[in-house]
Order: C-alpha cells, then structure tokens, then sequence
C-alpha cells in the first residue's frame, strides 16, 4: 500500500459517460476512456454532500449535512427528510426486490434507517452526543436479512469504535481508547463475510483490521492510517492515506 485522502464533500451531481454518480464516490471505466464530467447541480440550497452509496446507475443514495439525504433515480435528484438535523457522515445503500434498504451514520452517533418507504432511527448503543460515526457498511444475506457496521470516535484521538448491526438492534463490536476509525467496508461473498475498518492508532502509525463477522477482530497492518477503503474482493484492497497516496493491496490488507 501506499497516500492522504483529500475528503472534500463534493456538494454536486456528476454525469460520466451516461452514467450517473454522486459525490466523492463516483468513478466508472469503460472502453471509450476520455470520460467527461459535468457538473450537473449543486442542489439548490448549496447543500453539502459527504458520501455516496450507488446501487446502480439508476439508484444513488447520498447524505449530507443538516440530515439531508438524496436520491438519484437515473433521471432526477429528488432531497429526502431523514428525520434529524444532525450532519451525516457515510451511507451504505442495499438493493431489495425493487426498492432500497440504506444506513446513515453521523454526527452525535445518529443511524437512520430507510426501510423502502420511510426514513426512520435506529439506536446507538448509549454512546452519547460526543462521539460521530463516520463510515457505515451494510450486506444482504437473504431477502430482508441484513448486517451493517459502522465506525466513529470521539475526537479523533480517543474512543475508537466499532458497531454491529445483527438485523435487529447495533452494539459495540470492538472498541480502542485511542485513536479513531474513518472507513469501515464489508463484503458477503459465497456465504462468507468480510469486514475491514481503517483508521490510526496514534499520530504515527495506522490501523487495519479484519473480521469475519464473528465479533473478533485482528490487525492486518500498523504501518497505513487510511482514510477510505475500497474491497473488490477478499483480496485485493485500495486505499488512501492521509498524505493523499493511492494505496492497494493483493492480501487483504496485510501489506
């Protein structure tokens, strides 16, 4: 692995090569390469976008400040009301029959919860107002049958926390003194699951994880304190550092 990670909350809808994507999280490939972006919004109110979930080119989830959330249905971006003022930091959009089941995660521990017809809110585990969750990460294992993980800090030196979400209520899963996490990214591959959380120990050394879903986490590596992750499979990783390095991986993380 190898770069810090310019988190700019990118407060527009961008069209690449027909296909749509919102925020900090779009990219595509293709074999025309030479894509064009254009800039499509900001939404009117100059709202903030801070993360990007995409179901498909035709159902993007966003959220943002203030409890905003958008919706991208391939054609328009409609503002959704999620329930709280509180700003929020990650999504994690799944698809469900033709519909959607997605997970926001923000200031004060906030999660809410849109369950195909509503926004509603789900309980933290009693962490109180000074800890914000940052990243939230959700797979299907069946119909209507879902795990979700987030992560957060206090400050972001101390009180580095994991989440899970077992299909029916959140508790703490793995929690540091110091230190924080940024990113959390799951995967539920053949029948098998994959959780990595990413973040930093102290100000000179990193922190990635790794569970099967089973409550026990291990260290994967202390040399990286990513800021994002991206899984593509059990193996092959990429991330960015805090000094803005793209960094990959072909082992799951362990260097």
């Amino acid at each position: 692995m190898k770069s810090r990670l310019l988190i700019t909350l990118i407060s527009a809808v961008l069209i690449l090569g027909g296909q749509s994507m919102l925020g900090s999280s779009a990219s595509a490939t293709g074999s025309g390469g030479g894509y064009t972006w254009v800039q499509q919004s900001p939404f009117p109110g100059g709202d903030a976008i801070s993360s990007t979930s995409a179901i498909s080119s035709t159902s993007v989830w966003s959220v943002g400040g203030q409890g905003s959330a958008f919706y991208w249905n391939g054609t328009s971006l409609s503002k959704q009301w999620t329930g709280t003022t509180n700003d929020l930091f990650g999504v994690s959009a799944l698809a469900e029959g033709a519909g959607s089941r997605v997970w926001a995660v923000g200031q004060g521990a906030v999660i809410r919860y849109y369950n195909g017809t509503s926004w509603v809110g789900q309980a933290s585990p009693n962490l109180g107002y000074s800890y914000d969750l940052w990243s939230v990460s959700a797979i299907r294992l069946g119909v209507n049958t879902y795990r979700a993980w987030a992560v957060g800090t206090t400050d972001g030196f101390h009180n580095a926390i994991i989440l899970y979400y077992d299909g029916t209520s959140w508790s703490t899963d793995e929690n540091y003194a110091t230190g924080q996490f940024n990113d959390v990214q799951a995967l539920y591959i053949s029948g098998s699951t994959y959780v990595w959380a990413v973040g930093s120990d102290t100000v000179n050394h990193g922190r990635v994880m790794f569970s099967t879903g089973n409550g026990t986490w291990t260290s994967r590596n202390t040399t990286y304190a990513l800021l994002s992750l991206a899984a593509v499979d059990a193996n092959n990783l990429y991330g960015v550092e805090w000094d803005g390095s793209v960094l990959s991986s072909t082992n799951g993380g362990s260097s």
